[in-house]
């Protein structure tokens, strides 16, 4: 089951999942959640810190894990990013402190590197972040299937932490 809204914040988002589709999932992944959060003029920090809180609260209460993305940084525009990041690292924690399964995919750390002077080498391959995000936004199918690749590496350890909570 799916519940995203391209372009939308995440809280927006949020907000309009209705709690009851929680009773039909066995797991959340929410890959790119707060990324229009981060930016600028389209996301309240406050708000989307706060809806987060409430959705793990929601996860908690359901008993579900989830596999959650760090929001990547492409644009100057995303001012709050740093900040998300916390916020995903604080509910991230207090739902393993109650108990239940929560892998964080960091996406940020790929994106971050692929914009250094090294690059990252995908494959036995030199990239840049302009190889991984050809149009400045979007990932292209370098990193759509390095985002595949690590996100059943994630999806395998939540499935073990999943089965030990």
């Amino acid at each position: 089951m799916t519940h995203a809204q391209g372009g939308a914040p995440g809280a927006r988002v949020l907000s309009s999942l209705k709690r009851s589709v929680l009773d039909q999932v066995t797991a959340v992944i929410a890959l790119d959640l707060l990324f229009w959060d981060s930016v600028i003029g389209l996301g309240d920090p406050r708000e989307a810190k706060a809806f987060l809180k409430g959705f793990f609260k929601e996860l908690r209460a359901r008993g579900l894990p989830i596999l959650i993305g760090r929001v990547p940084g492409f644009h100057a525009l995303q001012i709050y990013r740093d900040e998300l990041n916390e916020a995903i690292e604080n509910e991230v924690r207090a739902h393993r402190e109650a108990g239940f399964a929560a892998v964080v995919v960091p996406l940020d750390q790929l994106f971050e590197r692929a914009n250094e002077d090294e690059g990252v080498h995908i494959d036995g391959r030199h990239h840049r972040l302009e190889d991984l995000i050809p149009d400045g936004l979007h990932p292209g199918p370098i990193a759509a299937e390095y985002i595949a690749r690590e996100l059943g590496n994630c999806a395998a350890l939540l499935a073990a932490r999943t089965r030990s909570a």
